[in-house]
């Protein structure tokens, strides 16, 4: 074969491959919500696998310009925020922090979200990814959080 057709071919494939993706992506319900357990079933681990879903929805919702499904996905980050394990640790003054400014900035995601402000809502999930990274740091070097199961009651 010619050099030409290998270029056609291979360009084909990778348009066709390029147009799936994107119909996947649109075909998807608008308000493909995260399924979580009741709050007093949640631990840590688990509410931090959910947080990873819906900021991976978010990102998925950037990249496929679907402010629904941004919406869908900030709304998850929102009520996760409002769980009995994320609250935790509240008497740390610099968790407490951070935990505030996510539930904010979740909240300003779905408001851009709502009002298409598709460049708005990659900036407040530049904010979150950043307030994740601060908040773990903190956390993992400055403040370990003890499973419930090894918090033992003073006797």
């Amino acid at each position: 074969m010619r050099p030409q057709k290998f270029w056609v071919m291979g360009a084909s494939s990778v348009l066709l491959g390029v147009t799936l993706l994107a119909w996947q992506l649109q075909s998807r319900a608008a308000d493909d919500r995260l399924v979580m357990a009741p709050e007093s079933e949640m631990d840590n681990s688990e509410i931090m696998a959910a947080k990873l879903t819906a900021a991976h929805r978010v990102l998925t919702g950037l990249v496929a310009r679907d402010s629904a499904m941004i919406k869908g996905a900030g709304k998850d980050l929102v009520a996760l925020c409002k769980t009995a394990a994320w609250r935790s640790v509240e008497e740390d003054p610099v968790y407490t922090h951070f935990s505030v400014e996510f539930q904010r900035l979740s909240e300003r995601l779905v408001r851009l979200a709502e009002e298409e402000n598709l460049d708005g809502a990659a900036y407040a999930y530049q904010g979150l990814t950043s307030t994740c990274i601060s908040c773990h740091e903190h956390v993992r070097d400055v403040k370990p959080i003890q499973p419930a199961s090894a918090v033992r009651p003073a006797n």
